[in-house]
């Protein structure tokens, strides 16, 4: 599947488990919201800095059902989340 950059809003909530900001590691859920209307849910661990991976849960509309695993990376000025939905 080649990757694509499709435009959504990502709504999220977290609680803060334990650690310094360095270490500090976040549960987290997640719904990203595409321009059709569509929806992908996350659920995961987060930390600072690091790379972060999370579970696609569900979705709804073109993706309803879906499955498979969200990469987020964070640098010094940014952040790059990639979702990898299974067939």
């Amino acid at each position: 599947m080649k990757p694509s950059k499709r435009s959504c809003v990502v709504h999220g909530s977290r609680r803060h488990r334990r650690g310094t900001f360095d270490t500090a590691r976040f549960l987290a859920t997640g719904t990203y919201v595409l321009n059709d209307g569509s929806q992908i849910s996350v659920q995961g661990y987060f930390s600072f800095g690091k790379e972060s991976t999370a579970s696609v849960v569900g979705g709804t509309g073109r993706y309803e059902g879906a499955r498979g695993h969200l990469l987020s990376t964070t640098t010094a000025d940014s952040s790059t989340d990639t979702l990898t939905l299974l067939p």
